[in-house]
């Protein structure tokens, strides 16, 4: 449906800047502590990713407020849809906005996609503790 065609495209963006911020912090994504530790699947990713799901949810949540969802930003499949060029660029123009706006983090304001960097490298400082 559009909501899951919008979540999981705004998911699949979130993996990247996370996996981004795990191996600039000198973070393995592949060796997890909650997800499965498997050397084929980006465990540390996918446990770190919880932190900042909420981003992409309220993105996706407030496009369908403002009734920004169109049926003309989705293409059909045999048995779903998928998020066309259109819905694609309506969705990141949202949540890249979303991801540089401003928040509080410890003790400066910072924009959102600079706290999963600052966490990775807060995670990996404890670990070298």
């Amino acid at each position: 449906d559009e909501f899951n065609c919008l979540i999981n495209y705004a998911y699949g963006v979130l993996y990247g800047i996370v996996e981004r911020a795990c191996i600039l912090a000198g973070l393995d994504p592949y060796v997890g502590f909650v997800h499965t530790d498997h050397y084929q699947k980006k465990s540390l990713v996918f446990d770190l990713i919880e932190c900042y799901r909420i981003w992409a949810d309220e993105t996706v949540v407030g496009l369908f407020a403002a009734r920004r969802v169109k049926k003309d930003m989705f293409d059909d499949l045999h048995n779903g849809l998928v998020l066309n060029k259109t819905g694609k660029a309506v969705l990141m123009e949202r949540f890249e906005g979303h991801l540089d706006e401003g928040m509080r983090h410890g003790n400066r304001n910072v924009k959102r996609r600079e706290v999963v960097q600052l966490d990775c490298h807060q995670v990996a400082n404890g670990l070298l503790e």
